[in-house]
């Protein structure tokens, strides 16, 4: 049985009619809300202001209490016209079911994400032939003369460079040969950065071929040759032991030797970049 004229029976009518009503009701319960506060202050004020006025006396006080039991009607009312119409006529189906509408507050807007500080390296530029008459290209062609030589802790200083060299100790070497150190002259790889005299600073987006990279020269010391950039921000270098060798690329990294254990001087790739890395540029006379 509906409690609604068969002209408006639909569902879907009937639930539209029902929440016109009750959005209705919500509005015309905020709005009596508000003007009956507004009765209660001004009443208020006048109780203060004139407590013994026959007007108060006989009316006033019967008009506070019937607004606030009015109020208190108001406030139950809306409520119990909800339980009604989406509770318990529907279950008696006395009106349709009707969905109910949950109004969540609306989500703020997404805060816009920090653009992130990616390092962008040069475009990739496949290892051509050595520039002639540059420094860079004369200790590339000084580096490439030890491909294979054993890794040897302590190779390299005070011994010559006839024996395994350790990565300082080959990078020292191949200073010596370009005459950038004196014969007798070798240093640790933390050591590097100490003389300005022959490296001086320079930044990662400056690299060149020649330039010298030094990584974590406060905790495991290691310097590389810079030989360019590869692809994915990852770059070639000329080392003694370490690296990271790329397994489909056309490097050289086998040793001369047996006991080398694939530890050598080698032109390898450099997989990412180390946590400290300093940059010199060695100063050719």
């Amino acid at each position: 049985m509906s409690l609604l004229p068969s002209s408006i029976s639909e569902p879907a009518n009937i639930c539209q009619l029902i929440d016109v009503l009750l959005n209705f009701f919500h509005i015309l319960t905020d709005y009596l809300f508000f003007f009956a506060a507004l009765f209660l202050v001004i009443g208020g004020i006048f109780f203060l202001l004139f407590p013994e006025n026959p007007l108060w006396v006989k009316r006033g006080r019967l008009a506070i209490i019937s607004v606030v039991a009015g109020l208190m009607i108001i406030y139950l009312a809306e409520p119990g016209l909800k339980l009604f119409f989406q509770v318990i006529a529907p279950q008696y189906k006395l009106i349709p079911e009707c969905p109910i509408a949950i109004n969540y507050p609306p989500l703020p807007p997404p805060k816009p994400l920090p653009t992130p500080s990616v390092w962008i390296p040069p475009p990739y530029i496949p290892p051509g032939p050595i520039p002639p008459g540059t420094c860079g290209g004369q200790i590339l062609l000084a580096a490439s003369k030890y491909r294979g030589r054993c890794y040897v802790r302590g190779g390299g200083h005070g011994n010559g460079c006839g024996d395994g060299l350790d990565c300082s100790g080959f990078v020292s070497c191949v200073m010596k040969d370009v005459g950038i150190f004196s014969p007798g002259m070798s240093l640790l790889a933390q050591d590097f950065p100490k003389y300005p005299k022959y490296f001086s600073l320079i930044t990662r987006d400056q690299l060149q071929p020649g330039d010298l990279i030094v990584s974590n020269p406060q905790t495991q010391p290691h310097i590389v040759i810079f030989a360019g950039w590869a692809k994915d921000g990852r770059y070639l270098v000329w080392e003694s032991g370490g690296g990271d060798s790329h397994s489909n690329c056309p490097l050289t990294n086998s040793c001369n030797c047996p006991w080398c254990s694939g530890s050598c001087v080698r032109y390898a790739y450099r997989q990412q970049r180390r946590p400290v890395e300093i940059y010199l540029r060695p100063i050719c006379h």
